[in-house]
């Protein structure tokens, strides 16, 4: 029983303010003093009766005064009361399951002004911005907000693209959706499908990507089977040409095929190869500088260029490898990387969009690394990228006339491994106008970029950790495309903010998440919720403590004045 009436006591102290410890340190002190009076210098008298109730008397006293400056509060268990509201299209099952495991009860929308709720839970997403607001004015405000996600079955709930990218880039949307049926959910450019996914019945978690080629703004449809879910709109920047480098030990076909292809496609291209151990021959082809991207076999090991632009940041490849399994080991040998590479199962052999490019060996799965290509190309940061290419000699594709198969492989390839550059953007959609959305700027150290949006110039904020990263806050006010003007790189870039009527489900959870995280921020200390939450406490009044002082100091006046104790040489 002492230990559950102890169990509900805490002390309303400071430790870490420094006068207290002071005062802490002087109560200790005066123990001791008092402790050497009574039990050292008037022994013999606290062992008689009167001794006794005056050493009690002044324990009592010293016991209450410390008592008072650490001051106790009881914590009295409280009745709280919880409150739920449903919005549209949540099942009476859901209703019923989620009142039993909150043991709350229902609230109507038109009685919440007037109900007094610690706690407010709201289910579901169906709420218009006049409900926000009647929470808001309320003059009985609960002291939590709750938001229980519900979602609706076929319906986005979740979804995050990039507002901005570079043409050639990948695109990638992920997001959630809670299927009725096995389904597919698929990306498409008028008939053109992008990319696709199989939906199991149940909550989905989805990844989509495509390969941005169309320079500016772009449209492209997300398709659950034969619905039309909703359209993606993004902006692509032009992307800088890069100067591609081969280093080979010997000419092939399949390297001269592709240094011609990326030639044509603007890309500055130098081809070396080595046709003994001291001629090297050399073609430039549009002019080829700095280089960016290195295309090499198992010779560009022994290169020290190789090395040396992969340290600073830039790409490789590795392919048409003689002997994949050789050539891979050696790689890791040399760099430090993690590849590992599997023959392919018999099971598997033909399985990939041509014969063609249909390879013998495939990368296992690994964490430091990303596959593609049907697991036949992976690479590894390095800083710069490193990438190997297990897929056999891919001009046949060129010879047989199907140069769309060609383009898609190389583009898909280059876009995986293309080195990063400076003034990236990185903005998500979808954006909604009266939502915060974060506009974030990989640039120069030091260098403060300015981003002028209408009328408005954009704050930056540099990170703390990255002091080439910068980040700022917009809030939309209008609809449709948006143009964003960079002074430092005189360029223009735009993105989209979706009309109300896109992304529904989407937009209303995010408004209610911003909402609730919003008011219980605002209303509370957060440090103190968990406790608030169940009890109540209790300090015990001044007045209490000066009744007990006043009683203690009366009973020692009385019995000193009296003469009851130490009458032989007293304290007093």
């Amino acid at each position: 029983m002492i230990d559950g009436v102890l169990q509900m006591i805490r002390f309303d102290f400071d430790w870490s303010d420094p006068v207290n410890k002071g005062i802490l340190v002087v109560l200790s002190v005066l123990w001791l003093i008092q402790g050497w009076i009574f039990f050292f210098r008037n022994r013999q008298s606290v062992n008689t009766m009167q001794g006794s109730v005056h050493l009690i008397l002044h324990l009592a006293l010293s016991s209450t005064i410390t008592l008072m400056i650490l001051n106790p509060v009881f914590m009295l268990k409280t009745e709280r009361k919880s409150g739920i509201v449903v919005g549209a299209h949540v099942p009476d099952s859901v209703k019923a399951n989620i009142g039993k495991m909150k043991n709350a009860d229902f609230v109507a929308l038109h009685d919440l002004p007037t109900a007094k709720l610690d706690t407010l839970f709201i289910v579901g997403q169906d709420f218009d911005s006049s409900f926000f607001s009647q929470i808001s004015t309320s003059a009985l405000q609960p002291e939590v907000l709750e938001w229980i996600p519900y979602a609706q079955t076929d319906v986005i709930t979740q979804i995050e693209w990039n507002a901005v990218i570079r043409k050639g880039e990948l695109q990638h949307i992920q997001g959630k959706i809670s299927a009725s049926k096995v389904q597919s959910l698929t990306l498409k450019d008028g008939f053109s499908t992008l990319d696709s996914v199989v939906l199991q019945q149940g909550e989905n978690d989805f990844s989509l990507q495509m390969i941005a080629n169309i320079e500016g703004r772009n449209e492209v449809e997300l398709w659950l089977d034969h619905t039309l879910l909703d359209t993606l709109h993004f902006y692509a920047q032009p992307m800088p040409k890069l100067t591609f480098t081969f280093l080979l030990g010997h000419p092939d076909f399949e390297s001269r095929t592709l240094a011609d292809w990326l030639a044509k496609q603007g890309n500055a291209v130098l081809y070396k190869t080595r046709l003994t151990k001291e001629l090297v021959s050399s073609t430039n082809i549009n002019q080829a500088a700095v280089t960016d991207f290195i295309i090499t076999d198992e010779t560009g090991l022994t290169q020290p260029e190789m090395k040396k632009n992969l340290e600073s940041g830039k790409s490789v490849l590795f392919y048409n490898l003689a002997d994949p399994s050789k050539s891979v080991s050696e790689v890791n040998r040399m760099l430090g990387t993690r590849f590992e590479i599997a023959e392919k199962p018999k099971s598997l052999k033909k399985a990939s969009e041509s014969i063609v490019l249909d390879a013998d060996y495939l990368f296992k799965e690994n964490a430091m690394q990303i596959s593609v290509q049907h697991d036949q190309v992976a690479y590894e940061t390095f800083p710069g990228k490193v990438g190997i290419s297990l897929t056999p000699p891919t001009y046949p594709l060129l010879l047989s006339g199907d140069s769309v198969q060609y383009k898609r492989f190389w583009d898909s390839l280059i876009a995986h491994l293309r080195p990063t550059l400076a003034y990236n953007f990185q903005i998500k959609s979808p954006i909604f106008t009266g939502l915060n959305t974060e506009v974030q700027m990989d640039g120069q150290a030091g260098v403060i970029p300015q981003i002028q949006i209408h009328a408005d110039t954009l704050n930056w904020e540099q990170s703390p950790i990255n002091d080439h990263v910068f980040r700022g806050n917009y809030r939309p006010v209008h609809n449709g495309w948006t143009s964003l003007y960079i002074p430092l790189l005189e360029e223009e870039i735009e993105m989209f903010i979706e009309p109300h009527e896109s992304w529904t489900a989407y937009e209303k959870n995010k408004r209610i998440r911003e909402y609730s995280t919003h008011f219980n921020n605002v209303k509370h200390d957060r440090s103190r919720m968990s406790f608030s939450q169940d009890y109540t406490l209790k300090p015990i009044s001044t007045w209490v403590w000066f009744f007990i002082i006043t009683l203690l100091l009366g009973g020692i006046w009385i019995t000193d004045k009296r003469g009851y104790l130490f009458r032989s040489g007293g304290v007093y």
